[in-house]
């Protein structure tokens, strides 16, 4: 038995898909009700992308194309991406190394410059996550100066006790920066040697997927590949193939001759067909300010890109048009005229009022138009309009207006009047003990803008300016923290 042969027979075992038709016909998390309409999508980037990358080694083991290996890679890995992506991890972009990697195994280099961008520089310390990703960036941009400060914090990171994983991955980078070539092969054979013990450890941190790296170690094709990008075709060619159980040799000769042309391994049908343009569509990461002295990835600011990316198309407008709360929500003011029924305003949809839908619509001027005209039928008993959810500790209507991404300071204060005079609470305790006022200091604009909302507040008969939030702040903190001097000054007034 071949190793190809050896590999598709250890693949279909721990496979819970054999077929690309099975793949294509899997059924992926519904979108239940709009409030979770972009982070269902992302569950479902993530469902499409389990396993992909492996189906496709195991039908290329299988048949001997290995183009199906190829795709799966490219179609998988930025699938996961476009989900892993959208979630909090606390760190910055050291988070994509591993996927930058696997990323060259098919040759996806732009995947890295989305991923890993030049522009945000080194990843940070002298600790192993960090010293790793530091030395792949100033290989893989071939940047002398960014090389210099990575080699340095290796030196910090060689002191310490390490595994001797990380150490290996370590001696491959720095020698394949100096072009030590006559050790490179050697290196990539220890490393899948040692891949194959750690997986064995419970506590094993790697930088693919442990489940199937003992059989077909992605990962490492993508250093190899890496080596490649680095040292250019010529002496590239003059590296023996690494022999190792989970290094297939027929993969690498393949991939060395082919160019990335964005084609799928698997093209969903048309229900699902929006999945099939999100690995074109991934937008670059970005930081921002996270405590002092720190920068994490931007995960709300990727997801806002890649779902607008996504939903501008039309793709998804059969799931818009399901019921009046998602037209609220996602739709046009004329379809939302169109769906409304009386008594519409009365009734609960997914456990809420349509005013709700409304103040979150990513379109302020859709926002504004189906808002007012919900709160306009709130008759003189402040009923007909529901502003309470069927739930407790929950954030109110105020709380949902201002955590809206865009926003137009005249129409939102207006709203804010109105929905005051139809009985709504600005001073609601939200679920996390956040009052909407201090959801208004954060909106992105200079104080002077701000005035038509701070004049609503301080008319209020009662304003709630002792409330603490879960981690012990008050208003008159939030004024400082977003650099209100105006409104900190009224707070102490009434303090």
């Amino acid at each position: 038995m071949t190793q190809r042969e050896e590999m598709a027979k250890k693949l279909k075992k721990i496979l819970s898909i054999h077929s690309i038709e099975e793949k294509e016909s899997e059924r992926l998390p519904e979108f239940t009700e709009p409030f979770r309409f972009q982070s269902t999508l992302f569950q479902q980037c993530q469902n499409a992308a389990d396993e992909l990358s492996y189906l496709g080694s195991c039908l290329s083991c299988e048949s001997g194309d290995f183009s199906n290996m190829f795709r799966g890679i490219y179609q998988g890995n930025r699938l996961n991406f476009a989900s892993s992506a959208t979630l909090d991890g606390g760190c910055n972009h050291v988070r994509f190394f591993g996927a930058s990697v696997t990323a060259l195994a098919c040759n996806d280099k732009e995947f890295v410059e989305k991923a890993m961008p030049y522009s945000l520089g080194l990843c940070g310390t002298a600790v192993p996550y960090d010293t790793i990703p530091n030395l792949f960036m100033g290989i893989f941009y071939k940047d002398e100066t960014m090389m210099g400060e990575a080699l340095a914090l290796v030196e910090k990171f060689q002191k310490r006790k390490q595994r001797k994983y990380d150490l290996l991955i370590v001696q491959y980078f720095v020698d394949l920066w100096e072009k030590r070539t006559e050790n490179l092969t050697e290196l990539i054979e220890q490393i899948c040697i040692e891949e194959q013990r750690v997986t064995e450890n419970t506590t094993y941190i790697g930088y693919g997927n442990e489940k199937y790296n003992k059989v077909m170690n992605i990962f490492v094709h993508g250093l190899f590949a890496l080596a490649e990008h680095y040292l250019g075709a010529e002496l590239f060619e003059t590296l023996a193939l690494p022999n190792a159980k989970s290094f297939c040799k027929e993969y690498e000769l393949y991939r060395r001759g082919q160019t990335q042309d964005r084609r799928l391994l698997v093209n969903y049908p048309e229900n699902y067909g929006y999945l099939n343009q999100i690995p074109d569509l991934i937008p670059q990461i970005t930081l921002k300010e996270s405590g002092k002295k720190k920068c994490i990835v931007d995960t709300e600011l990727f997801a806002d890109e890649l779902f607008q990316k996504v939903y501008a198309p039309g793709k998804l407008q059969h799931i818009i048009k399901r019921d009046i709360a998602w037209i609220a929500a996602w739709g046009t003011t004329d379809e939302f005229m169109q769906k409304f029924q009386e008594e519409d305003e009365a009734r609960y949809f997914y456990d809420r009022g349509l005013i709700y839908y409304a103040l979150s619509n990513s379109d302020m001027g859709s926002c504004y138009e189906i808002s007012s005209f919900l709160l306009s039928r709130c008759n003189k008993d402040k009923k007909n309009c529901i502003l309470e959810k069927k739930t407790r500790d929950f954030d109110g209507p105020y709380h949902t207006l201002f955590q809206r991404k865009n926003c137009d300071v005249l129409q939102t204060a207006e709203l804010c009047d109105r929905l005051f005079k139809a009985g709504s609470d600005p001073n609601q305790e939200g679920e996390k003990n956040i009052l909407p006022i201090e959801l208004m200091m954060a909106l992105p604009f200079a104080e002077e803008d701000l005035q038509p909302l701070y004049d609503f507040w301080m008319k209020l008969p009662v304003v709630d300016l002792k409330l603490y939030t879960f981690d012990g702040k008050q208003p008159i903190d939030f004024a400082k923290k977003y650099k209100r001097k105006k409104l900190a000054a009224w707070i102490k007034e009434q303090l």
